[in-house]
């Protein structure tokens, strides 16, 4: 897989490229989904938010999941202690 991802909603590059590719995926992939599917994200009974209100929250979540790719400890770098917790 390609690391070179594109910038398909225009995030600061500052940030783009702080994040690892899989990272910027997550980005899109996320916000894609839910700027397309509100109803999924909405309780059936919640009101409706408006368009503007909903792509905000759409680009929060997608910033708030590629910060946290970027920052996760990879697996290979985690392992087992005697009692069979995970540590790093």
């Amino acid at each position: 897989m390609s690391n070179r991802v594109s910038n398909r909603y225009r995030v600061p590059k500052k940030a783009w490229r702080k994040w690892p590719a899989s990272g910027r995926r997550v980005f899109n992939e996320l916000y894609a989904v839910m700027i397309q599917n509100p109803g999924l994200f909405q309780h059936t009974r919640a009101p409706k938010p408006t368009r503007s209100n909903w792509k905000v929250t759409a680009w929060n979540a997608a910033w708030i999941a590629a910060d946290s790719i970027a920052t996760m400890t990879p697996l290979a770098a985690l392992s087992t202690n005697r009692q069979g917790k995970v540590v790093a």
